[in-house]
């Protein structure tokens, strides 16, 4: 598509999501629970069948699957679907015939060279994630998903406007030549689900600049400096990094919004960045596969609560036998979940690695949806290697949690070792002793096996001494080759 062709195309696009917000879309926000399942379960059996029409892959899969009467409570009736089986089957998955992986790889291989447009084919976005792990998910939503995605990721700050406009007395409307200036600490490849969305939103009032997460602090503090940004944005390991610039005094900046995403904001690091930065942050949960799960309910409110007309989550608990059970009352191994709004890639039952826990909804705020809190990803286990002995294996999980916990601890990360496990710890300002945690990590390794472990606590002096993935985010869990 040209360029003209690609900004008519995007116009399309944002007036179909205006038209929705002008519709009943901001309603949902208060909707009862009962009636968004409703809705969901609607979007669910005409997802099944059209993928059973459309999709080889689904087509088998789904054969014994009675669209028609399908709910979310009957899902587990379906096979749950890894990443792999997304990547090794992509193109019978899909439903459209003139979609293939290797086309798709070519054509974010030109939208990352030059950054032009977005729309693949007129009916198509392509997303990635940013491959951590060496193999990047890649994912095709229609323009119809893409839109329904895009309505629900402004759905609640429309609300929120709205809120504040019929509380607020003489209110003077924003002047014509007001500019909108936000920066957004976050993915460096230029087909994340954050930049394209970023890119479908652009409109003259509104700047938004991108810093790589994954560029030296005193990049982000020299660009920030000259922006003076009304917004900051990003994932929450980076945002407590810029925070810590304030307190440091190598910066001045007093946003009027900040968001986190990407990463679990811990109250610790809320309560970091409110003291620095003078915002109470928002929070999301966001993955490519989905778009935006769930947000904060409310300003002074931390709790995060899942947009529950958008997909079916199903936490779950993995058994010794290599079923799932579900997960209740506890943070869960993982995530399987259906995106109920995406027809040319249909996601039924899809396996995501965070551990989450789901409880009921705030009886006293107006958000209907159920809590979660998003613990992270499963840690990958810490085997060592013990001469004349099978090798010890540990999950990692539980000290993960104990020092993620610590009322001190702002970031973090865990260093397995050839006799234990290293702890780099960041403090912010404070100082502490950490006698009782070490002897709980120690006590956790033994039970494993591990004879005479050694856990050492070192205080770093700053987040940037702490490891990142290439993308920029936080490696909280390094096992060892060593070992």
């Amino acid at each position: 598509m040209s360029p003209s062709s690609q900004d008519t195309r995007r116009a399309e696009l944002l007036a179909q999501v205006n038209d929705r917000l002008a519709g009943d879309e901001v309603d949902r926000v208060t909707w009862p629970l009962g009636r968004l399942e409703a809705e969901r379960d609607q979007r669910l059996r005409a997802l099944v069948s059209y993928a059973k029409a459309n999709s080889p892959w689904h087509a088998e899969r789904l054969a014994h699957v009675d669209a028609d009467r399908l709910t979310a409570s009957s899902l587990d009736e379906v096979p749950v679907m890894s990443k792999s089986d997304l990547m090794d089957n992509w193109d019978d998955i899909v439903t459209d015939r003139r979609l293939t992986k290797k086309g798709a790889e070519a054509e974010l291989a030109r939208l990352s060279a030059d950054a032009a447009g977005m729309f693949w084919m007129n009916d198509f976005v392509l997303v990635e994630t940013g491959g951590s792990t060496g193999h990047p998910t890649v994912v095709v939503w229609d323009t119809k998903g893409w839109v329904d995605m895009a309505a629900i990721v402004t759905r609640y700050g429309a609300w929120l406007q709205q809120s504040a406009a019929s509380g607020a007395e003489n209110q003077d409307p924003p002047a014509e030549s007001f500019r909108w200036v936000q920066a957004t600490i976050g993915s460096s490849h230029p087909t994340s689900m954050s930049r394209q969305l970023a890119r479908f939103f652009e409109r003259p009032e509104f700047e938004n600049h991108e810093i790589p997460a994954n560029s030296p602090i005193g990049d982000a503090v020299a660009a920030l400096r000259e922006l003076h940004p009304l917004g900051l944005f990003g994932f929450a390991s980076a945002l407590v990094a810029v925070a810590n610039e304030v307190q440091q005094g190598r910066l001045d900046l007093s946003p009027a919004m900040v968001g986190a995403s990407s990463e679990p904001l811990t109250e610790q690091m809320r309560e970091f960045l409110f003291e620095q930065l003078g915002a109470a942050p928002s929070n999301t949960y966001a993955v490519t596969e989905l778009g935006a799960m769930a947000a904060r309910t409310m300003p002074g409110r931390t709790d995060l609560c899942l947009v529950e007309d958008a997909a079916v989550y199903e936490p779950v608990i993995h058994t010794n036998d290599g079923t799932h059970e579900s997960a209740t009352q506890q943070a869960s191994d993982g995530l399987i979940v259906t995106n109920v709004l995406n027809r040319a890639m249909p996601l039924i039952r899809y396996q995501l690695p965070d551990r989450v826990l789901i409880e009921d909804p705030l009886a006293d705020a107006p958000w209907s949806g159920r809590r979660i809190t998003v613990v992270g990803p499963r840690p990958p286990a810490f085997t060592y290697r013990v001469p004349g002995h099978d090798p010890v294996v540990v999950d990692p999980m539980s000290i993960q949690d104990a020092v993620s916990s610590h009322p001190f601890v702002l970031d973090y990360s865990l260093l397995q070792t050839a006799e234990g496990i290293t702890i780099l710890v960041w403090l912010g300002s404070k100082s502490c002793e950490f006698e009782e945690l070490e002897e709980r990590c120690r006590a956790h390794l033994a039970a494993a096996g591990l004879e005479q472990p050694v856990v050492e606590i070192a205080c770093v002096a700053g987040p940037g001494e702490l490891p990142r993935t290439p993308a920029g985010k936080r490696r909280h869990l390094i096992p060892s080759s060593a070992t």
